[in-house]
């Protein structure tokens, strides 16, 4: 288990607004392997004036946009005396 790492954390902005990410990495001798997933809520309430034209009424809408992101990160040394 000394070579498995598991990070996570959550960032609450608000009650509706929230990040999410988990990182996996297996750190063996010869190479390394690591996931992360990361996922970003942000709940839009259509009263601010980020919209191009304000004639738009969003009150009744759910506006919630989720984005996740995967990814894959993999190494291999090629010289051995210079890994860790």
């Amino acid at each position: 288990m000394e070579d498995v790492k598991i990070i996570g954390g959550v960032r609450l902005a608000s009650l509706t607004d929230k990040d999410v990410f988990v990182t996996y990495s297996e750190l063996p001798q010869t190479y390394r392997l690591g996931f992360n997933l990361t996922e970003l809520t942000y709940n839009y309430d259509g009263s601010s004036e980020d919209l191009i034209s304000n004639s738009v009424d969003l009150n009744g809408v759910d506006n919630e946009v989720i984005t996740n992101l995967y990814q894959v990160n993999a190494s291999y040394p090629f010289d051995e005396t210079r890994s860790p």
